[in-house]
């Protein structure tokens, strides 16, 4: 039976209680709600990419919700649509708006809102308050959970697989084997979510690093060794850094980062607006991370070290003994890593692409590359049980120093490769960055993102066209894959009386090139025939713009469009 990890839930525990009952030295009305958002996600979706997501859709309704007071900026779900109501611009709105749309959303998320009520409360803000502010910030919460309602999460049934994945034999040594965890074979963790919707990336294939070291190749045996290496070599200062990322401590790295966030925010005093850019941009870099390391650890389904050594057998190598405390020789089938290994594939790791997106995206949110920021240390894994110990103190002068620490930590805790962690650092670097400049657009009011144009056919964002058609603007690209939009249909004559349409998807890169069409051009039939809604299917490349255009085909009576949307099918 492997070490019972308890001492994540009681150390947090009993910081909520001495820090929970009074107010916090917050800056910002976000940093002060997520004092008490943070440990309830954490209890709630204790799982690392849905904790991301957690974080980046509640982030996004922040985002939209000051975003409608904004006279540039343009939110992801919401566009201008709701602008000017909400009330007048000022800052008490402004607030008021986020702190409901984020009550909203994490509802909706974490099943839970009693606790966030209280904290509404505790604020000063009335959780049923019916003001214009308050009603915006609740009207952009459910917009922004609608748009993530069909993502490929599968949010309504606990994330649970949707991928059919299915554990390899055995005797395939190269693939990832499930650990036994107090007598219990591991459950894979979301082997569906490279199939989320992201933020910022286009095509997720193009983020999959080369293959890991083939099993019997060298590069395969020295990485063995290395972690052998890093086993028998373990200080208490590897043994700290271990357990200050590990998942234990915090449930997720996800809500561990975006703590240090907060931490930043206060400390530096950054204002509502910089809040709400901040971690608006560090939620989604983290989803992201998530995304792409995970379709990665599927993808290649890569054996971790525990399963390696063990099958050594009784092999005797010189490691970390955590039952004594003390490096020795020891059979290898007796070798236990110094944390507890993960539930799903190791190629990469997950911590260093969460850690590296997120340090990348600190680093363009704030304009500087100094974290200048010291983690301590007061409770160790050993001797089969945690115990205090002096402090240790973990200084990190960049967020790359922290990045880079988060990937080590994985490595002296025996459950990753050191080729894990370096592609996942470089990967999530890229995404960070990518995170970064896709949340510039919106900023900016450049982003034309098809959820806003979509919700409104009478917008600014619709060209009108001869006998109720319409054209849309150029939208942005979309994530690679299949795509289907469909349009329900009327006319001052009712339904059975509508023209028939042409609804056609065009690529808007210039090339004025066809991505899908329905044409109703032949169709003839009784009163009553012609279908309410019309449909296109049409396949993104992930990285072209495109536009719609939904015309009638005869002088009939003017055709209105009730309602028209957009789902990802795979």
């Amino acid at each position: 039976m492997r070490r019972a990890i308890a001492l994540g839930a009681s150390v947090f525990g009993l910081a909520a209680a001495i820090f929970g009952s009074q107010p916090a030295l917050a800056d910002s009305v976000m940093t002060e709600f997520m004092e008490t958002m943070i440990p309830h996600v954490d209890e709630r979706v204790p799982l690392p990419a849905p904790a991301a997501r957690v974080m980046a859709v509640t982030f996004t309704a922040a985002y939209d919700a000051w975003a409608a007071y904004d006279e540039e900026a343009v939110g992801v779900v919401t566009g201008n649509l709701l602008d000017g109501t909400g009330g007048g611009n000022s800052e008490g709105n402004q607030e008021e708006a986020i702190l409901h749309a984020m009550l909203t959303t994490l509802y909706g998320l974490t099943g839970k809102q009693n606790p966030y009520r209280q904290r509404l409360r505790w604020m000063g803000y009335n959780p049923d308050s019916e003001s214009a502010a308050a009603q915006l910030g609740r009207n952009i919460g459910a917009m922004v959970l609608a748009e993530r309602r069909q993502d490929g999460a599968n949010q309504q049934d606990y994330y649970e697989d949707t991928s059919h994945y299915m554990v390899a034999p055995p005797e395939e040594l190269a693939a990832w084997q499930p650990d036994f965890l107090d007598r219990m074979v591991q459950e894979p963790i979301t082997p569906h979510w490279g199939h989320v919707v992201p933020f910022a990336i286009r095509n997720i294939q193009h983020h999959r690093p080369p293959a890991p070291p083939a099993l019997g190749s060298p590069e395969f045996d020295a990485q063995v060794q290395e972690v052998l290496d890093y086993s028998a070599n373990l200080t208490e200062q590897h043994k700290a850094i271990a357990e200050y990322w590990a998942p234990e401590r915090w449930a997720t790295p996800a809500t561990h980062l975006v703590d240090l966030s907060k931490d930043i925010s206060e400390r530096d005093g950054l204002s509502l607006a910089q809040d709400v850019a901040m971690f608006f941009t560090v939620g989604n870099a983290l989803m992201d991370a998530g995304i792409a390391a995970w379709d990665t650890k599927y993808h290649y389904n890569y054996v971790r070290p525990v399963t390696v050594i063990q099958r050594m057998g009784d092999q005797q190598i010189q490691a970390y003994n955590w039952r004594r405390n003390r490096t020795e020789m020891i059979a290898a089938e007796d070798w236990e890593p110094y944390l507890e290994t993960p539930a799903f594939p190791e190629y990469v790791s997950g911590h260093s692409a969460f850690a590296a997106a997120w340090a990348r995206a600190m680093e363009l949110s704030l304009g500087t590359d100094q974290f200048d920021y010291t983690g301590r240390v007061y409770f160790l894994n050993e001797e089969n049980s945690s115990h205090v110990v002096d402090p240790i103190d973990l200084h990190f002068q960049t967020y790359q120093d922290a990045a880079a620490s988060s990937g080590m930590s994985r490595l002296y805790g025996g459950i990753h490769w050191m080729v894990g962690n370096t592609e996942a650092l470089r990967m999530g670097r890229t995404i960070g960055e990518m995170a970064h400049n896709r949340a510039q657009g919106f900023f900016e009011g450049t982003a034309t993102a098809p959820t806003p144009v979509f919700a409104g056919v009478d917008t600014e964002y619709w060209q009108a066209m001869g006998a109720g058609g319409r054209m849309s603007t150029v939208l942005d690209p979309v994530p690679a894959g299949l795509y289907s939009i469909s349009a329900s249909l009327s006319s001052d004559a009712g339904y059975e009386h509508r023209a028939p349409v042409r609804l056609t998807v065009r690529s808007g890169d210039g090339s004025n090139r066809l991505l899908g069409v329905y044409d109703e051009t032949n169709r003839t039939g009784p009163p009553g025939s012609m279908p309410p809604w019309v449909s296109v299917g049409w396949r993104s490349t992930g990285v072209e713009p495109f536009y719609v255009i939904l015309e009638p085909l005869s002088d009939g009576s003017d055709l209105e469009v009730v309602q028209i949307y957009q789902v990802r099918v795979n």
